[in-house]
């Protein structure tokens, strides 16, 4: 088995503003800043102590979709 260690581009990241984020979903910043206070949002600091700059990856925003989504249940028996 070989390692490669090729780094990816910038576009290949999955990581997302907190307002990209926002946008996707069609909710507020507001919305993920809250669940990113209580803890049910992860993310990741690229900034500085000073500056923080929060992301969201990619595979946490799809564990949100998943967390939230809802089956109907068939009447057929």
């Amino acid at each position: 088995m070989s390692t490669s260690t090729e780094t990816l581009p910038a576009s290949a990241l999955p990581l997302f503003t907190v307002a990209d984020a926002a946008k996707a979903f069609g909710v507020t910043p507001n919305y993920f800043y809250e669940r990113i206070r209580d803890g049910r949002v992860t993310t990741v600091d690229i900034g500085t102590e000073l500056k923080p700059k929060l992301r969201i990856r990619n595979d946490t925003l799809q564990a949100l979709i998943e967390q939230h989504t809802t089956h109907a249940v068939s009447d057929a028996a």
